[in-house]
């Protein structure tokens, strides 16, 4: 019973830890399982968006390697949405003020804002798609 409770606080399955499939999932996950849920997050490097929909599409319902593949998703969806904002919010500022000197320090600043946040992101997917493939 103290399994099942640890397994409980697993964050990737939290709102189903009450589900004796998911407990029986877990306990007997498979080498296929381990890399589906590992790849979905290093996809970031070959395929970032395609992957964690597919895996996504094609696990059944309620399984762990769907949380994780939608998990991965949202993970490469975020940088992608605040590049386009960046981009919006640079392309306003150069329109509205029509000054080279505020445009270029706006977009100096916001680029850096969003390489920072893009490479965090992309070690952050590698280093759990790892640490899921090993564990």
């Amino acid at each position: 019973m103290t399994r099942f409770w640890s397994l409980c606080l697993w964050p990737l399955c939290a709102d189903f830890c009450a589900s004796e499939h998911i407990y029986k999932e877990m306990s007997i996950m498979t080498n296929e399982h381990k890399v589906l849920r590992g790849l979905s997050y290093i996809s970031v490097i070959f395929a970032p968006i395609l992957f964690p929909i597919l895996v996504w599409i094609f696990t059944p319902q309620g399984s762990v390697t769907r949380d994780t593949a939608k998990h991965a998703l949202w993970l490469h969806i975020i940088p992608t949405l605040l590049s386009i904002f960046i981009f919006m919010i640079i392309g306003g500022v150069g329109f509205f003020t029509n000054s080279i000197n505020a445009t270029s320090a706006v977009s100096l600043i916001l680029l850096l804002v969003a390489m920072v946040v893009d490479i965090g992101m992309v070690v952050y997917n590698i280093y759990t798609g790892i640490k899921i493939i090993t564990s």
